[in-house]
Parts: C-alpha cells; structure tokens; sequence
C-alpha cells in the first residue's frame, strides 16, 4: 500500500488499526466514482446525468465562465461554486461559503474555480479560486477554502478560506488524480508560461510545485495567451492546453512534469491587426477513449474562422496529428466537457440549449455533432463556461467484517 495509509495510520490508529489486522479477511472492490454527475452554470442551469437521457433543473449558480460541482461516489450533488459563493445541494449558500477571495472575480475566468477532495477522506473538500483577467490588482491569485461536509447536518460548511496560494497565472487550472495517493493541481506561470503541478495528499496542499517548460517560454501579456483551458486525457497520460494554440504534452502522472510538447494548431495573430487579444482557442475536451481531442476557436475580430475542430491523436505522429485537423462545426462555441454519458457538451453564449458530440471517440464527422442536442430548463441559458471538473477517480475501497473504511492502495 502507498505511504498516504500509513501517514493515515500513524495519525489515527484506533480508526484504521481494525483494518490492519483483518487486512486478510476483507473484501475488495474497485468502484469509479460519480463526481461529474451533476452540473450547474450559466445563468441558472442545471444537467443532472444520473439519468438517461440527462434530465436539466434549475440552478442558483448565476456566472459567466468558471464553475465547478461535486458529487459523492454514488453521484448525489454535493455542492457547487463560481470560486466566490459556494452553494449546497438546495441550491442555498453554504454555511460561511462567501467571500473565498480578498477580491476580484473569479465568474470571469475561464477555470476560475474546481473542486478537490481531500485525499484523507475525512469528507473534506479543498476549494481553489483563481482571479480573472479583469480583477486588476487581483489578477492572477489563486486562494484556496477548506469545506467541511460533516458539519450544518451534512450541508456543509466553509471552515477555512482566503488562502492565499500563488499569483501571476494565467486562467487555466484542472487537477488530476496521481499514483501516490495524491491529486495534481495544474495551473500556469503568467512570467514565463510555465506549468506548476501542485501536489495535494494526505499532509494537505504542497507549497512546492513541480514546475515544467512550456513549449514557448516567454511572459504572457495578450488575452490570447492568459485566456483558455487545460485537460488531462482520462488515461492520465496527455495534457492539452487552449491559449493562441492548442498544445499536447506527455504528463508524468508520477513526477506531475509535462513534457514533449506537439503544437496542433495556431492561428496568425497579424491576421488580427486591431484586437488580436480577443482571439483565442477557448475549450478543450479529450474523447473518452483517449484518441481525439477537440478544441473551440472563438473570435470576435475578422481574420480566424471560429468553430469546433477535431485533432485525431490515435497514430502518435506529430505531423499525422496535425493534419487530422477537422472542422467539426463553424461559429461560436465557447465551453466543450466531456460528460459521464461518453459524449462531449458545448455551449454558446446565451443558448437555451447544449450541443452535443454524441460519439466523440468516432474521426471527423463521424462524431455525430448534433447544435443544440439537449434543451435546458425553461428560464435558463448557458453562457460561456461548463463545470470544470478534473480527471479524478475513486479510491479503492477495502470493507472488512467490522467497519467499512476507505483508503488509498
């Protein structure tokens, strides 16, 4: 077993020492939790995907880009944020869930907010808020909150916030479980465009990060450059990430370094000679089974076609990679997740529906787009974020004869 049950084991070995010595009379199990199962954005709207098709309802949230909801293993929401109020599975604020900042906003960054459980399993939750472009003095800090879903009846409640954990990034952030027991969390160096990997385990969030070479190092100043996402592929095995390119990388899910960077696409910033900022490759999204990856160009200038566009990674040949290019669908699209049914949901900017890859694992247009596959619920729009929800997995769960406990192996 890794070193995160032992650490656990010399803090509370009345808890875990049952476990120990029937360690050999257990029964074992490993179950994919359903964290992704729930969704609320925009201007009020809700997917839930325990149902299918998925059903919508109305949500409290009320943001512009980022947010991010929890689900328990068995997929019953939690709670969600837009990285300043967070709210409880009524839709209420969260007992003390105001004010995770010291100011600015989070609503307005592409991954402002996402949501991590604490790898002790004590039912904790770190919260980690990242400052927008247009927070002024604020831009670019990333703070952190601790949720305590024991408390308020198993509402929840915030128990530490404001943790101030970095600043100068730019508005990309997504987390990944590691092999050591631990989550990775990404984000990226606005002075010179690096990755910092931030381990989170059993000992609680590294100050040290792992830090790794862009492709391209310089200091980014143009929207173009700050603005956009980051995904893990689900095997854990590439990182992309959306800026004035979209860029793949080889991740290290051990050492948490990225590397071996292969540029799939660019658009020519001189094409835009009044407001190049205002152009950027906005979501990103990997195919479930680890073959395609698909990215959204958006625009509001002349000179860049804006649409969704397909890049097949099956062959692992940089230059195959790069020709596979397809234009899936042209215009707006903002957002692209990929969803626990399998299938892939954009959104565009105040759109009563999502579109929908239907299979996203499929070369070019056999991906079956469908423009707005799913109706939301009347009253409610997507604006330009989806949850961002990072590639995490369960741990596995030992039960012995006395006690059900649960840790890492």
């Amino acid at each position: 077993m890794c070193r995160a049950f032992f650490k656990q084991l010399q803090r509370s070995p009345h808890r875990l020492m049952p476990v120990l010595i029937l360690f050999f009379m257990v029964s074992y199990q490993v179950s994919y939790a359903q964290h992704d199962n729930v969704w609320a954005f925009g201007a009020y709207a809700g997917v839930n995907f325990n149902t299918n098709p998925p059903t919508v309802f109305r949500s409290s949230i009320n943001t512009m880009e980022g947010v991010a909801s929890f689900c328990d293993n068995e997929g019953k929401l939690l709670f969600y944020t837009d990285g300043t109020t967070i709210f409880d599975r009524n839709g209420n604020v969260m007992s003390l869930g105001w004010g995770l900042t010291e100011g600015g906003t989070t609503g307005s960054t592409t991954q402002g907010t996402v949501i991590i459980p604490m790898p002790s399993g004590e039912n904790k939750y770190y919260v980690f808020s990242l400052l927008s472009w247009e927070s002024a003095a604020h831009f670019g800090k990333l703070y952190y909150s601790v949720v305590d879903m024991t408390a308020n009846f198993g509402l929840g409640q915030v128990v530490s916030k404001q943790n101030l954990m970095d600043s100068f990034l730019t508005e990309h952030m997504t987390a990944v479980s590691g092999n050591d027991c631990n989550i990775w969390l990404i984000v990226v160096s606005r002075l010179n465009n690096s990755f910092k990997a931030y381990s989170i385990d059993v000992d609680g969030v590294s100050r040290t990060p792992v830090i790794s070479g862009a492709a391209e190092s310089k200091q980014l100043k143009l929207f173009c450059e700050i603005s956009g996402t980051l995904d893990v592929s689900p095997d854990r095995k590439k990182l992309a990430i959306a800026q004035e390119k979209v860029i793949l990388y080889d991740f290290n899910i051990d050492s948490g370094t990225i590397r071996s960077p292969v540029v799939l696409d660019t658009f020519d910033i001189k094409l835009l000679p009044q407001w190049p900022q205002m152009a950027t490759f906005y979501g990103l999204s990997f195919s479930q089974d680890n073959t395609k990856l698909y990215a959204t160009l958006s625009e509001v200038s002349s000179g860049a076609q804006p649409g969704l566009f397909q890049y097949d990674l099956s062959s692992g040949d940089s230059l195959t990679m790069v020709q596979s290019k397809t234009l899936i669908m042209g215009g707006l699209m903002y957002a692209i997740r990929r969803a626990p049914d399998g299938r892939i949901y954009g959104v565009s900017h105040r759109n009563m529906y999502l579109h929908v890859i239907n299979r996203p694992d499929m070369a070019g247009t056999d991906c079956a787009y469908e423009p707005n596959g799913l109706a939301l619920s009347p009253g409610t729009t997507s604006l330009l974020g989806l949850p961002n929800i990072g590639t995490i997995y369960t741990n596995r769960r030992f039960t012995s004869y006395r006690e059900d406990s649960v840790f890492c192996s």
